[in-house]
């Protein structure tokens, strides 16, 4: 403990001795267990899979899911994980690593860039704040786009803003600028663009700083941006003609400005997300905004009212998108971070009566989850988690409470900062090992897809009642959804020219289920009731998780519970009236 809070206090030090430090913990902490939990559906499934089938068809300039082609997104986040699962396998360590690698990249960004603006420790402090921040962890452990986005963004307004308080001159950096705003389109298309432009802009504008825009050259920097980023946008418009329209129109302006994947959420959506986000230092926000608002004359005002602006454009442009969904926000943490890692080195020069007050709450927070985390899996008990580990962890927290408790009444600010850094960091690693089982039974269809594979013909029809492309990645087959064409408007999988037709209608899948050919279906149970009792040829239910089921029209049903004699429910399944067919359509990407 000792050791930390010297590492975390002390003002200067080697830059390779903290970028070392930096990323040994956190490499740990993003990476261990990442490969012990199934992909979950439908992101995770979704960009594992593509990759996954871009390796199998050698294209890598239109991205396919199940053989059909899915314009939705740019392709780095395929292309970074087709060259991990070359390297590693297709597996779901190779699926999450690039992830992971830029959680890690982004974090070492933000020490650099806190450096370069206040100093070493606030460097090292804002690593810290991100590298714990609840919703960081989760993201860097998920095989998501967001966190591509969030390191290039994070890139380009780092490199504009150290270029632009440098006082040896803005050398390469805004080269780089350039390059990442190049590669932040290719994560995720205009609005890794639009927002730097917009933070810059922004703030040029409120600070009268016109040098700002003036000094990101323009002239030789456009050309590099355009070199990088238009040779795929290019290529796949050229192989596919449509994909302009639907792109940039329907997936972007349709996207912002109408509910068209009814994803709409009220303005202030984002406020306690961002919160959560990050989770536990948000609970220093007010102390920290209060000492901010009191610097802003200072020396460091025009980097405090960058950085604000910064996250606060992020924060509004998704606000008013009529599409949201939890990660979009994800590039707005890094600016925060370095915001509260400023206001925590202030604290380490001297505790302050805002700081005591909200530092004493932290620590009775921290005490109370402990508390409730050990007495929870008693008195409700949650499916799939280990209790002795999640008591372990409660005791954890708790301790760390008391622990940092204790170092704020005495006033050790640097204690307090790393006794609850070392609660959370212990906490995430027992956490990432805990909480996935959680979700497996209702967002990850392994288990079954493993079965369906031991099962699989040559000629068998894959089919799925629900939205898994897990299911392609596992099986190494491409499935057909059931009834998924009246609950969605996709431009995706529709059978055009030259395409598969992903989706069937149930009278058509029915067809299919009584003929001889072989049939696999996931679905979960109500849909099994509903199949066996329309179909003449028996449900045979051979893998069940959850509330899904994997049924097959060959082979024996599973013998039928007593009472159920002469009805036609699916073997395990409770008999009851007809019920009525629903559509269930995937989610949407």
């Amino acid at each position: 403990m000792e050791s930390l809070c010297r590492f975390a206090a002390k003002r200067d030090g080697g830059w390779w001795t903290d970028l070392c430090v930096l990323a040994l913990a956190f490499g740990f902490s993003f990476t261990v267990f990442l490969g012990t939990f199934p992909l979950m559906d439908p992101d995770e499934g979704r960009y594992a899979e593509i990759p996954r089938e871009m390796l199998e068809g050698r294209d890598f300039i239109t991205p396919r899911l199940c053989g059909a082609k899915f314009l939705y997104k740019p392709p780095l986040i395929y292309w970074m994980n087709a060259a991990s699962m070359a390297l590693l396998g297709e597996g779901e360590f190779a699926a999450r690593l690039p992830s992971a690698l830029c959680g890690l990249l982004t974090l070492l960004l933000v020490y650099w860039t806190g450096r370069r603006l206040f100093g070493r420790r606030v460097g090292v402090l804002s690593a810290f704040v991100l590298g714990t921040s609840a919703g960081f962890f989760i993201c860097t452990r998920l095989c998501i786009v967001d966190m591509p986005l969030a390191l290039f963004m994070t890139a380009a307004l780092s490199c504009r803003i150290v270029a632009y308080v440098s006082e040896d001159g803005p050398g390469a950096l805004p080269y780089l600028s350039w390059a990442s705003l190049a590669f932040a389109a290719l994560a995720k298309g205009p609005v890794g663009v639009l927002l730097p432009v917009a933070a810059v802009s922004a703030h040029a504008l409120i600070a009268r700083r016109p040098r700002l825009l003036s000094g990101m050259r323009w002239g030789t920097g456009l050309p590099l941006f355009i070199l990088i980023a238009a040779p795929w946008f290019v290529l796949v418009s050229l192989r596919n003609p449509e994909f302009a329209r639907f792109f940039f129109i329907r997936e972007h302006i349709g996207r912002f400005f109408t509910p068209l994947h009814h994803r709409e959420e009220p303005f202030g959506f984002f406020f306690p997300i961002a919160l959560l986000m990050l989770f536990p230092w948000s609970l220093f926000l007010p102390a920290a905004a209060r000492q901010i608002w009191r610097e802003r004359r200072g020396r460091g005002e025009r980097i405090h009212l960058f950085l604000c602006i910064w996250a606060a454009v992020i924060f509004v442009f998704f606000s008013l998108s009529r599409s949201a969904l939890v990660t979009y926000i994800i590039p707005l943490l890094p600016p925060v971070s370095i915001l509260m890692g400023a206001a925590f080195s202030r604290l380490f020069d001297g505790v302050s009566r805002s700081w005591m007050w909200q530092a004493h709450a932290a620590a009775a927070i921290l005490c109370l989850a402990g508390i409730f985390g050990c007495f929870y899996p008693s008195i409700y008990p949650i499916r799939g988690l280990s209790h002795p580990g999640f008591i372990a962890m409660g005791a954890l927290v708790f301790a760390g409470g008391v622990l940092s408790w204790m170092r704020i009444r005495r006033g050790n600010a640097a204690g307090f900062f790393c006794a609850l850094l070392l609660t959370v960091y212990c906490t995430d690693i027992i956490g990432s090992r805990l909480i996935p089982r959680v979700f497996m039974g209702s967002r990850s269809c392994r288990r079954l897809a493993l079965i369906a594979r031991r099962h699989l013909g040559p000629d068998t029809l894959l089919a799925s009642y629900l939205y898994t492309p897990s299911l392609a990645f596992y099986t190494r087959r491409p499935f057909v959804m059931v009834d998924a064409p009246q609950t969605l408007d996709f431009f995706f999988g529709v059978g055009g020219p030259g395409e598969p037709d992903l989706f069937m209608e149930f009278d058509r899948f029915l067809v299919a289920w009584n003929s001889d050919r072989h049939v696999l279906a996931l679905m979960n149970r109500r849909d099994a009731r509903y199949l066996a009792e329309s179909a003449r040829t028996p449900v045979a239910i051979i893998g069940r998780m959850g509330g899904r089921v994997l049924a097959s029209n060959r082979g024996a049903p599973v013998a039928r519970p007593a009472g159920t004699e002469g009805t036609a429910a699916a073997p395990g399944l409770r008999p009851g009236r007809t019920p009525t067919p629903i559509p269930h359509g995937p989610d949407r990407p």
